[in-house]
């Protein structure tokens, strides 16, 4: 999906400043995440973008330092600052990451995509996609013994759908299967190959799309189904 109008020229400035704070340094910037994604929300989607130097050192950052602190109080994040020598060698530890790099992003800048022909070990990526869901699997229920009020409960279940996304993402990679960006047909996509029922993540995304919220009186028991559909998540992936 393309950005509406008003993103767009946000993201171009901000590639337009990324130019001028590299120069000639600068070897490609990539729209990534949820905004090059079929998941992507006019005015709502954070703007998120992956910057390739030639090297990454303290007069780089130094460079784009500025730029972050002007960005605050808009969707455009941090960027991702990356070089050629670390795109080359961390595939093996950040395996997902990756895999999600080559899965939504969008040359903005740059003779040459670096994302475009990124090799994901299916192995590495298994170990990765464990140890994700089960760190985020404790991580819900930390957060359920110290969340006490509905509100505060109903937003974490919602801000913690988009990680899940990247991780059934990976998921579909290890049964070699098609990996839709639109997050109800990545969800249905995973349902179909791991023969799973996942109705709260539905439901959470549908409440996120409408920008509706979780209502605090089903905040609870909405969060214990998503709680065992979690867990299920978690029991396949270890059998894979």
């Amino acid at each position: 999906m393309e950005l509406d109008r008003r993103d767009a020229r946000t993201v171009e400035e901000a590639v337009t400043a990324l130019g001028r704070a590299c120069g000639e340094r600068l070897l490609a910037v990539a729209l990534t995440g949820e905004a090059a994604s079929a998941g992507y929300r006019p005015g709502q989607t954070s703007l998120s973008l992956a910057v390739v130097v030639d090297n990454v050192e303290s007069e780089i950052l130094d460079a784009v330092r500025p730029l972050v602190r002007r960005w605050r109080g808009t969707r455009v994040a941090t960027p991702l600052v990356l070089d050629p020598l670390y795109l080359e060698t961390s595939r093996d530890v950040f395996p997902l990451e990756f895999l999600d790099l080559l899965d939504r992003h969008r040359l903005l800048a740059g003779r040459i995509d670096p994302f475009a022909d990124i090799n994901v070990a299916r192995a590495h990526l298994r170990i990765e996609l464990e140890e994700q869901l089960r760190g985020k699997m404790l991580h819900l229920w930390q957060m359920y013994l110290e969340t006490h009020r509905a509100s505060r409960l109903a937003r974490v279940l919602l801000d913690t759908l988009p990680h899940f996304y990247i991780l059934m993402r990976g998921m579909l990679f290890l049964r070699e299967e098609d990996r839709p960006t639109g997050p109800l047909e990545l969800v249905t996509a995973v349902e179909a190959t791991y023969r799973l029922a996942l109705p709260s993540f539905r439901e959470l995304e549908a409440s996120r799309a409408a920008g509706s919220g979780v209502r605090r009186s089903t905040a609870a028991p909405l969060f214990a189904r998503y709680l065992d559909e979690v867990s299920r998540l978690v029991r396949v992936v270890d059998t894979v």
